[in-house]
């Protein structure tokens, strides 16, 4: 587990240190989103970019997204803040849905009275952007599997609207 959480490391710095941005349209968005097995479940906000990247030609999963998220949770005063790599899956112009998966980290904080606790979090991130021709914004619906420290892991499953 160890030894593949490093090589997991190893294979994210090297995109976002070889990535580049890419001349295709930056979006922005929010959106609600809930939180599963943590130290409860909880309602949350998500605020997330999507900023295409060029990446270098031996990189074969093209194209790539940065894509930056903030999560804050209500019930709990705890956020996450993130930088995933997701690779944007290449289908038929034709299809409406287009999938992505990725990874990234991250840094996580669970907070109340009485207890708080802050993490470095690895991020497994998957899910779809659905957009038509005549429209501007797009439909994010994704899931994040973040893993910290002390077998704390989490999952978050959210829907956003991203504006160009």
């Amino acid at each position: 587990m160890r030894r593949s959480r490093h090589l997991a490391w190893i294979v994210f710095g090297f995109l976002v240190l070889c990535s580049r941005p890419a001349a295709a349209q930056t979006l922005v968005g929010a959106g609600p989103g809930y939180l599963f097995d943590s130290p409860g479940a909880y309602w949350l906000i998500t605020g997330l970019g999507w900023i295409p990247a060029k990446a270098p030609d031996v990189i074969i999963f093209k194209p790539l997204v940065f894509s930056p998220r903030v999560e804050k949770y209500f019930g709990n005063g705890g956020f996450q803040g993130d930088a995933n790599m997701l690779w944007d899956i290449p289908l038929a112009a034709a299809i409406n849905a287009h999938p992505y998966i990725g990874m990234g980290v991250g840094v996580q904080h669970f907070g109340d009275a009485g207890f708080s606790e802050t993490k470095p979090v690895l991020n497994i991130v998957t899910g779809f952007r659905y957009t038509k021709p005549e429209w501007r914004e797009q439909v994010v619906l994704e899931a994040v599997y973040s893993s910290g420290i002390h077998n704390a892991n989490t999952m978050v499953i959210n829907l956003a609207v991203l504006f160009p």
